[in-house]
Formats: C-alpha cells, sequence, structure tokens
C-alpha cells in the first residue's frame, strides 16, 4: 500500500518553477550499455523537460559499469540535447549520494529531480538536504508492485538513516 501511494503521490508533482538544473536520477543501464527500460523513461522525461526549460543545465547521475551517467548521457544526444548542456556525476550509488555528489559539482541551484513516479518523494526529500529549491517530476511509470514494494521498505532504511531529513 506503500509503494502505491508513494506512485500516486509523484505522478501528481508538476513543476512550477523554471530550474537551474534538470537533475536525472540514474539506474542501471544494460550490460551492453543501452538504456534499460527504466532509464530510457527518465531519459525521455528530461528531454521533454529540457526543450520545456531551454536555460537549464541537465545533469545525469550514476555510476556503475557502464556508468548510468554515460549511458544516459548518450541517450540524451540522441534524443536532442546538445551536449554542452550536460554536467555528468559518474559516482553515485544512491539516491543520497545522487543529491551529494550532484550539489558538490553544481552548487546550490534551484533543481528538477526526474525518477520514477513512486522514488519521487524519496528523492524530493533527500535532494532537499542538500539543496534550497527542489521540485520533482514523473517519468511515465508503468504498474511496477516489484518497485513499489523494494521502494517502501527503502523510504524505511533512508528513513532510520536520517536520510530524509
Amino acid at each position: 500500500m506503500l509503494g502505491w501511494t508513494l506512485d500516486r503521490w509523484g505522478r501528481r508533482q508538476l513543476p512550477k518553477h523554471p530550474p537551474a538544473a534538470i537533475v536525472l536520477l540514474g539506474c542501471p543501464p544494460r550490460l551492453d550499455g543501452t538504456p534499460s527500460p527504466a532509464l530510457l523513461r527518465r531519459c525521455k522525461a528530461a528531454y521533454t523537460l529540457a526543450q520545456r526549460f531551454p536555460d537549464a543545465r541537465v545533469m545525469v547521475t550514476g555510476g556503475g559499469i557502464p556508468t548510468e551517467a554515460s549511458c544516459a548521457a548518450k541517450a540524451l544526444c540522441e534524443l536532442g540535447v546538445a551536449g554542452d548542456r550536460l554536467v555528468r556525476e559518474e559516482q553515485a550509488t544512491s539516491t543520497e549520494e545522487n543529491a551529494r555528489f550532484s550539489r558538490d559539482l553544481i552548487g546550490d541551484i534551484p533543481v528538477l529531480v526526474v525518477s520514477d513516479s513512486y522514488h519521487l518523494l524519496r528523492s524530493k526529500l533527500v535532494f532537499r538536504r542538500y539543496f534550497s529549491q527542489v521540485e520533482v517530476s514523473a517519468t511515465a511509470t508503468p504498474w511496477l508492485w516489484r518497485a513499489w514494494l523494494r521502494e517502501g521498505v527503502v523510504v524505511g532504511m533512508y528513513g532510520v538513516r536520517g536520510y530524509l531529513w
């Protein structure tokens, strides 16, 4: 039930202010370096937002081999985002690290965080620890009961660790 509620909350979030940066949260690509379906959804959502907010930088985040950030950057360029708009954060392995490392690279500027709808509440709470102005925007996330279940558990873990406040 918690995962479903998080998903519904995320789907209702709409950006109200132009961001200085659009932060695309990574997720693991396929082993051949192509975007997973989830990463491609996030890239398409970030591309749409990049068109809507042409002055915003577009930050791609996430480590791994290949890095989530490099895979997302390639997909965004193929969709039509200019390479000089992209900022890469290629070390993070968690949402908390995405926020912390992003702040190290771009400073405290208004950000619009892009992820799957069920992941947005946690993302917003974590990013607010590092950025003074945070908005979120959801991808067109399909019905994923396993992701909802996982997110419910991870929200609890982040709460216990103090990452949400």
